[in-house]
């Protein structure tokens, strides 16, 4: 059986109402269950993902689409194949 700590914190009514927004949508029965899963999850995502410029990955895609540079979409493993062998990037 595990030890429960109890933990007490302040957030924003913005944070809380996410919070609960995240609860309803994922069936939670708890704002307690709901906090500690979002915490596992928030210590366990990969340091790449957590220190990730999605802003930036968005403006340069969004950048390469104005420019045409992508290739695609496919409509067969084939030709995508034939696509990578001949795109240098």
């Amino acid at each position: 059986m595990a030890i429960k700590t109890k933990l007490i914190i302040q957030v924003s009514k913005d944070l809380l109402d996410r919070v609960d927004d995240y609860r309803f949508m994922h069936r939670k029965s708890s704002r307690a269950e709901t906090v500690r899963e979002l915490l596992d999850y928030a210590l366990t995502l990969p340091p790449y993902f957590k220190d990730w410029d999605w802003e930036k990955a968005e403006a340069e895609a969004d950048e390469a689409i104005k420019k045409s540079e992508l290739v695609g979409p496919f409509d067969n493993i084939k030709n995508t194949l034939k696509s990578l062998k001949e795109t240098r990037v």
